[in-house]
């Protein structure tokens, strides 16, 4: 399956009836890709040369709004300015510390869409305050790669139903 369109995992993911019953997972490669080939796996190997190559700015907008979350806040998660986002070119590549905070943030929301069953849940969950991450919001701590080990954890828990 190929995304032709910033759009389209969103249409797919909304409207495959087989994500309310947890039948199908998502990478959260494909949740990205723009002109990308969408692969159900991807290599450590092919990952580091994806984070080395930069993604485009186009694909941090796509993440906000996959998130449910503003330009400033997907920034402040990606450590970069919103200013200097702004200025990049639609097909300038992003540095390898970006781009690769923006995979891991990939990562948690498809982890989330998979265990929680859709993307308005994982929304949702991001900014309630969970027990389970000493009071904080899931949103609060993925401006490290610490709080996105913590939130993926607590994801893996309410996928594999252990209660927490």
């Amino acid at each position: 399956m190929t995304h032709d369109s910033t759009s389209n995992f969103d249409a797919l993911l909304l409207n495959d009836p087989a994500v309310a019953y947890a039948s199908r997972r998502y990478d959260f490669f494909s949740a990205l890709t723009e002109g990308l080939p969408a692969k159900t796996e991807i290599s450590p190997y092919e990952m580091i040369e994806i984070i080395r190559k930069g993604l485009d700015k186009r694909t941090i907008y796509h993440l906000a709004q996959l998130l449910g979350i503003t330009i400033d806040q997907i920034c402040d998660l990606v450590h970069i300015s919103a200013r200097t986002l702004q200025r990049k070119g639609e097909s300038e590549s992003l540095g390898p510390l970006v781009s690769e905070r923006a995979l891991d943030l990939a990562n948690v929301l498809v982890q989330g869409v998979n265990a929680l069953g859709s993307i308005q849940a994982m929304q949702a969950w991001l900014i309630a305050m969970r027990p389970a991450l000493g009071g904080s919001t899931p949103l609060s701590l993925l401006d490290t790669s610490l709080g996105c080990e913590m939130v993926s954890d607590v994801l893996g828990r309410i996928e594999h139903g252990v209660y927490s």
